[in-house]
Parts: structure tokens; C-alpha cells; sequence
């Protein structure tokens, strides 16, 4: 938390306005003042770290880091056996504006070639 003092702390009307760091949200007052009965005014505040809503799990998908959806943290994304990225991204990271970095990831079923397999059958005909 940031504090920005426009004078000294042991006046009356004193007043100390309050911020804070990116990616948290401030709960409480931002400004609070010396009052004449040398307490402060508002309310202590506190500041909160941003989330990001928990986004849905992409089918066939696996996702680590889905318990911690704050500010900062990273989501990594990885296709289930016989799936492959297709779109979207491996990573993504909790924005300071409660939104996540990057798009949901797509993973698609792996195409699986034919393979054509010819049986010979050899007789021996004798006379």
C-alpha cells in the first residue's frame, strides 16, 4: 500500500490519502483526515488482491493453477492423451483488471491415418 501524506501526521487536519500497488483493489477509505479529537477519520483500508473468475475447464483438457485465480498467476493448460492444441493458449495469466491473458485453449482429437493392410495367401497345389 502506497501512502501520500499532504502534511505532517501530528496536526489536525492532517490528511494522508491512501493507494494501492497494481493489481489490488483498495477496501476502505482512500482519504482519511486528523480529526480535532486527534483520531482519524474513515476507515483503515485494506487492499485486496485482484482475482480473475475461474474459467471453465476446455474439454479434454487438463489445468493447473485453477485454486489460485489472482493477480499474477498463471493457468497452464495440456491435452489429454490423443488430444492436441489446436487453438487458443497454453498459458494464461490473472490480469490486474480481473481478466485473463490469451484465449481458451482448444484441444481436438488427433487424426489417425488409415492404414490399409493386404493379406497374401500363398496356396501350394500339387499333382
Amino acid at each position: 500500500m502506497s501512502v501520500c501524506l499532504s502534511v505532517s501526521l501530528n496536526q489536525v487536519g492532517s490528511k494522508v490519502e491512501f493507494q494501492c500497488q497494481q493489481g489490488h483493489l483498495l477496501q476502505g477509505s482512500t482519504t482519511r483526515l486528523c480529526l480535532s479529537d486527534l483520531t482519524w477519520s474513515g476507515s483503515q483500508p485494506t487492499c485486496i488482491p485482484h482475482s480473475c473468475k475461474q474459467p471453465k475447464s476446455p474439454p479434454n483438457a487438463d489445468v493447473v493453477g485453477m485454486e489460485l485465480a489472482l493477480y499474477g498467476y498463471t493457468l497452464l493448460y495440456s491435452c489429454q492423451p490423443g488430444f492436441i492444441l489446436s487453438g487458443g493458449s497454453e498459458h494464461r495469466v490473472c490480469r490486474s483488471d480481473g481478466s485473463w491473458t490469451g484465449k481458451v485453449p482448444i484441444c481436438r482429437g488427433r487424426e489417425v491415418k488409415s492404414i490399409v493392410l493386404y493379406t497374401m495367401i500363398l496356396m501350394y497345389v500339387s499333382n
